[in-house]
């Protein structure tokens, strides 16, 4: 259910890794700026951002003892334990690619042959990104829309096939 840096958690740890709920991919959140001013009415809007988002996992870790649990603790420290924002994704939104890093000291409880607690990702971009498209003109016919939250403008490469060259052709009648 949960992909962190391209490594799928449930079949890594051969389904003993259960994603119990996720919290934080509702909508955005928004922060506005006002400036009120005295012995007047409301206030004047200054601007918005998006501030980052946080997405909290609360997962289960089953194993076939106190030992194999503390075993595969260690493994996902391992696989979590990296230098900047990487890919998260989520199965039941799998075209959709969020950017966290494991943030604050995970909630964890262990108890008989469970472990149980709450990865919180902070992702400093807010965004989630869908896939990128490509498309060959003329014979692709695509219809490019941006199902994402993030804004983006198309990039356009070409390539010529065969060297184009432009004459200027004066009329007579011009000169």
């Amino acid at each position: 259910m949960i992909t962190f840096n391209g490594i799928d958690l449930v079949e890594h740890f051969n389904g003993d890794f259960i994603v119990n709920d996720i919290v934080g991919r509702g909508p955005m959140s928004q922060e506005t700026t006002r400036i009120s001013v005295p012995n007047r009415a409301g206030s004047y809007f200054q601007n918005r951002r998006k501030p980052e988002r946080v997405l909290s996992v609360l997962i289960t870790l089953k194993g076939a003892s106190l030992s194999d649990i503390r075993t595969k603790v260690d493994e996902l420290n391992g696989i979590l334990n990296v230098a900047e924002p990487a890919p998260i994704t989520f199965s039941d939104e799998p075209d959709k690619t969020y950017y966290g890093i494991l943030d604050g000291e995970p909630d964890w409880n262990e108890i008989v042959y469970f472990g149980q607690g709450t990865l919180t990702f902070i992702c400093p971009d807010p965004y989630k990104y869908g896939p990128e498209l490509e498309a060959t003109f003329p014979s692709d016919v695509v219809a490019l829309n941006n199902n994402g939250t993030a804004p983006s403008d198309p990039i356009f490469e070409m390539e010529v096939l065969q060297p184009v060259t432009f004459a200027m052709i004066q009329n007579q009648d011009d000169e």
